[in-house]
C-alpha cells in the first residue's frame, strides 16, 4: 500500500485580492449608480412628455367635436395619473379657444430633477418648464 503525500498546495485568494476586487467593484458602482439614476430619471421626464403631447392631442379631437376645449380630464379620458406616478396632470386651464396642460414632478423625480418641476404645452403648441431655470431646454429636448 502506498500513502499519497497531502498536498501544500493551499489553492483559493488572499486577504489582498479581496480586498482589491472589493476596490474594483465599488469605484465601478459609484460611477454606476449616479449614471443610472439620471437615466431614469431622464425616461421619467419623456413619459411627462409624451402624456402631455397626447392630451393636447386629445384636446384637439375635443375641440373639433364641442368647438371649446375641455378643462376636465374625464372629458378627455385621462386622469391626473396618466403620466406615471413621477408626474401629476394638472387639469387643463381651457376655454373655448385657448388651452394649457401642466404636469408637476412628484416624489423622487421632484427631489432628483431639480430642473424640470414642471412642464407645460399650450394649445399653440408652446412647451415651458420651471425649475432650475426657467423653459430650460433640456426639459423638451432629448
Amino acid at each position: 500500500m502506498t500513502m499519497t503525500k497531502p498536498s501544500t498546495d493551499v489553492r483559493g485568494f488572499s486577504l489582498i485580492e479581496l480586498v482589491i476586487v472589493l476596490l474594483i467593484i465599488a469605484i465601478l458602482a459609484a460611477i454606476a449608480i449616479p449614471s443610472y439614476r439620471q437615466y431614469v430619471v431622464r425616461a421619467n421626464r419623456i413619459d411627462a412628455r409624451r402624456s402631455l403631447m397626447d392630451l393636447a392631442a386629445r384636446q384637439e379631437r375635443f375641440f373639433y367635436s364641442n368647438n371649446a376645449y375641455s378643462p376636465s380630464l374625464t372629458a378627455l379620458g385621462a386622469n391626473g395619473s396618466v403620466a406615471g406616478a413621477n408626474y401629476t396632470i394638472a387639469p387643463p386651464t381651457a376655454s373655448t379657444t385657448a388651452f394649457s396642460i401642466t404636469a408637476s414632478a412628484v416624489g423622487t423625480q421632484q427631489t432628483s430633477d431639480k430642473q424640470c418641476q414642471t412642464l407645460t404645452i399650450t394649445n399653440t403648441g408652446v412647451q415651458a418648464s420651471t425649475g432650475a431655470t426657467a423653459n430650460d431646454p433640456v426639459c423638451w429636448s432629448k
